[in-house]
């Protein structure tokens, strides 16, 4: 295929002359982990699609090459500290106030979903929640859905999913706490 612009060819002979570098640069700064194909994969093209939002600057640049390099060791480096954040969120529960402790594989909350004798409990839950965190909690909850899944089949956004998981936490704890 002809490249039919000048940011087309400048663009298609920078991914020739440079791919190979960056997959190799990648996977030496994720210690040459092939589990991580698709997150190489990613910062690779999210740096040649940088490259093309600013291929005029790029095309003046001394060391356009370099500039590649050092955008994709940073878009990696972002995702690596991002899931390093997620990582180390999801092991701290919410579910204590007073003192951080590490959440155990199955949350309190989780844990009376799947317990038949709790059943009763879980309903006195589903009682105090709105009809949004109802559908959450039925969805997150009982059904292991995803909060991704969750946003896409009641139309929200991961955030708001996010929030009413908080909220159904909150005043689970309220009740268990208030039980005699």
């Amino acid at each position: 295929m002809q490249p039919t612009s000048d940011r087309e060819a400048f663009i298609v002979g920078l991914y020739a002359s440079c791919y190979d570098l960056l997959e190799k640069m990648c996977y030496r700064l994720v210690d040459f982990d092939t589990t991580q194909a698709d997150l190489v994969a990613d910062c690779i093209q999210e740096a040649f699609l940088s490259a093309d939002r600013h291929w005029r600057k790029l095309m003046r640049h001394p060391n356009p090459q370099g500039w590649l390099v050092t955008t994709c060791q940073n878009r990696l480096k972002d995702a690596q500290r991002r899931e390093r954040t997620r990582r180390y969120r999801a092991a701290w529960s919410l579910d204590e106030d007073k003192a951080l402790q590490l959440a155990d594989v199955d949350s309190a909350l989780d844990s009376w979903v799947d317990r038949a004798e709790d059943q009763e409990t879980v309903e006195r839950v589903l009682r105090l929640l709105s009809p949004v965190e109802k559908q959450v909690m039925q969805g997150y909850f009982m059904e292991n859905l995803s909060m991704e899944e969750v946003a896409d089949r009641g139309g929200s956004t991961l955030s708001a999913v996010k929030s009413a998981i908080f909220r159904i936490r909150s005043k689970a704890r309220e009740m268990r706490e208030k039980k005699p």
